[in-house]
């Protein structure tokens, strides 16, 4: 089992990055045909995936699986690539993941205004789901057959992925938790959610100055 609490080199940083994605699309029912961290002119490792983009939920389904790898990335304690501190402001880079949710995010929403907010939320979900100490012992387990394999193919990376979720509430209840993962945000809602953090904000900066 790889060491994730100490220093990691980049191999390793890729691997954990490319499990994450995979681990998620699998949890969600996201077909892939492999996963791979054997490096080519574009990409130090990447996930064929296979999926249809055909409903919101579909492309939400895209959203979350795509954040996935630097939201684990995050948990390694290591600054994100400097190309996603770009967020989601790249054109015509279908093969790097900030590509890919910019793509997503204007297939969600033509008008821009609540494209910040909802990768915020898809990122926030998959935060979430990386606390649950079996869904990342998936992503550990699959990192590190990746290591030791370079490609898996989705045979293979589920039935990994399922191995480490043995006992658990997401084994138990995939569905249902997927379910709850898959809702997609209403718009309303998160322009609500936003107006109230900003009023709350305006309302304790209002009471301090009354206070001095």
């Amino acid at each position: 089992m790889i060491d994730l609490d100490n220093c990691i080199d980049q191999r390793t940083r890729t691997a954990v990055h490319e499990a994450a994605h995979v681990v998620v699309a699998v949890l969600l029912y996201e077909r892939i045909e492999y996963v791979t961290i054997k490096p080519d002119e574009r990409n130090l490792g990447h996930v064929r995936s296979r999926p249809f983009l055909i409903t919101d939920r579909d492309v939400w389904r895209c959203l979350l699986s795509t954040c996935a790898g630097n939201t684990a990335e995050e948990r390694l304690g290591n600054d994100v690539d400097a190309e996603f501190e770009n967020r989601y402001y790249v054109e015509g880079e279908e093969y790097t993941d900030a590509g890919r949710i910019n793509r997503f995010l204007s297939m969600l929403s033509i008008d821009p205004t609540p494209h910040e907010s909802l990768l915020c939320e898809a990122e926030n979900r998959v935060r979430k789901l990386f606390r649950n100490p079996a869904v990342w012992r998936a992503v550990e387990h699959l990192a590190t057959k990746l290591l030791e394999r370079e490609t898996l193919d989705e045979e293979k990376a589920s039935e990994i992925i399922m191995t480490a979720l043995r006992r658990s509430v997401w084994e138990r209840n995939r569905f249902r938790k997927s379910e709850e993962m898959l809702a997609v945000p209403e718009f309303g809602q998160i322009l609500a959610e936003q107006l109230f953090s900003v009023r709350m904000m305006l309302e304790a900066h209002a009471a301090r100055c009354n206070s001095i």
